[in-house]
């Protein structure tokens, strides 16, 4: 395993303790409580962060394998949408018009 490959290993690595613990925090605290609402704040960049290694790292891969990086960009896409959905106010999906 090369430098480069330890130097992306590591953050990746960190960013996945730091958002398995923000999730539990999450999970056991009062849904829409302040513990909940921190947690998700760290949750989330947690998750990105190590997707973005996570696809940095497959792309500098000497063995590469391509399911990894879609399944990081899906990931990815999976923790945006969620965040998006979890940060309404409203209730709403945000496809939805509000009811009068």
């Amino acid at each position: 395993m090369g430098a480069v490959h330890i130097l992306l290993l590591g953050p990746h690595i960190a960013a996945a303790l730091v958002a398995t613990a923000a999730g539990g925090a999450s999970f056991l605290a009062p849904k829409g409580g302040p513990l909940h609402v921190r947690a998700g704040r760290v949750f989330v960049p947690a998750m990105f962060a190590m997707y973005g290694f996570g696809i940095l790292y497959a792309a500098v891969d000497p063995t590469p394998d391509p399911m990894l990086a879609v399944a990081a960009v899906i990931g990815a896409y999976l923790v945006a949408t969620a965040s998006r959905s979890a940060s309404r106010r409203d209730g709403l999906a945000s496809n939805m018009p509000p009811s009068r």
